[in-house]
């Protein structure tokens, strides 16, 4: 989903995420020897590192292409960014409880380049820090029965040109509880029923939305929205909702609190402009309600910016530039 336009500019600001992470000491991992549980602890073997495991102030880098996996008591924390390499993936967790492991995702920002993963196979609440997408990246919730009914709440703004998809399973819910900047779009993809909430303006981004049923298995199940602020998705976006809902919900879609969007497609079908509402009675193709709730979904029809104007790369570079003071953050995360 990355067009040309911001190629340049995700080409500048991985240049400087990699400067700037030079002069903090970076460690690599590159390597994918067992660690002390096996082969599902790659993470925690200091042969799989250039410089070392991370701990203390430094910043982590999962190389190109490598699946790297902590699962171990004696993860150490460290306070850098964790950054994954364009097709990388770290995992956090397996078939025993390890808390610790988690102490893999750092204290943020976690940069996702394009083709990279972040998955939390971890049997409890986590909350997540901020998210810099560089390219197109995914975050699984629960790749495993073992992180079903749990929750992830995204506590920090997610930014970048890239999309974010978030894959969800058995009764997992996703709480974006920050305003974000990020361009590329938001897709909730299924892997059973679960749903994502909403809860302040600003929260996906400026891109499209779109959430989509299970892809195999029973299509009635997939993933619902919840929207719980009244400005939640960009006036200009367009919304797409495509299969099943979250079983356990009302509807596909529940309006909490009043939205206005550019356009609004279900399975397919543009539902052109007016107002949506309970009160219309819509059905998806399962035959389940699309809409609840007491909220109204306002389509505009208007997706494009007044002016449509676009930034030439040299410019975006500059006011990146003037921001890279964010790559320093640093942010904390908790165990719920």
């Amino acid at each position: 989903m990355i067009n040309a336009r911001t190629s340049l500019v995700v080409a500048i600001v991985a240049t400087l995420a990699t400067v700037f992470a030079g002069t903090s000491h970076a460690t690599t991992i590159s390597g994918n020897l067992a660690g002390p549980n096996g082969s599902h602890d790659t993470w925690n073997n200091p042969a799989n590192w250039d410089a070392g495991i991370p701990s203390g102030a430094v910043n982590a880098v999962v190389d190109t292409g490598v699946a790297a996996e902590a699962w171990n008591t004696a993860t150490p924390m460290y306070s850098g960014s964790l950054t994954l390499m364009q097709n990388s993936s770290l995992q956090m967790g397996w078939t025993t409880n390890f808390p610790e492991s988690f102490n893999a995702i750092g204290g943020g920002p976690v940069i996702l380049h394009e083709g990279s993963q972040i998955r939390l196979r971890l049997p409890f609440n986590l909350d997540l820090p901020e998210i810099q997408l560089m390219g197109d990246a995914s975050i699984h919730l629960s790749p495993s029965t073992s992180a079903h009914h749990r929750t992830r709440e995204f506590e920090f703004e997610i930014s970048g040109p890239g999309a974010l998809t978030v894959i969800g399973n058995n009764n997992n819910t996703a709480v974006l509880k920050a305003a974000s900047t990020f361009e590329g779009g938001f897709i909730a993809d299924a892997d059973d029923s679960w749903r994502v909430q909403a809860v302040v303006d600003g929260a996906f981004g400026t891109g499209d939305v779109t959430f989509n049923g299970r892809s195999n298995g029973d299509p009635a199940r997939g993933a619902s929205l919840v929207i719980m602020s009244t400005d939640t998705i960009d006036d200009y976006a367009t919304l797409f909702l495509n299969g099943g809902r979250d079983h356990r919900l009302a509807s596909k879609l529940i309006l909490n609190a009043d939205e206005t969007i550019g356009a609004f497609v279900l399975d397919g079908v543009n539902l052109g402009v007016g107002t949506f509402n309970a009160a219309r009675g819509l059905l998806t193709s399962n035959g389940d309600a699309l809409i609840s709730g007491n909220g109204t979904l306002t389509v505009t029809g208007i997706t494009q910016r007044p002016g449509g104007a676009v930034p030439e790369p040299a410019t975006a570079a500059l006011a990146l530039l003037g921001s890279i003071g964010l790559m320093a953050r640093r942010r904390g995360r908790v165990w719920a």
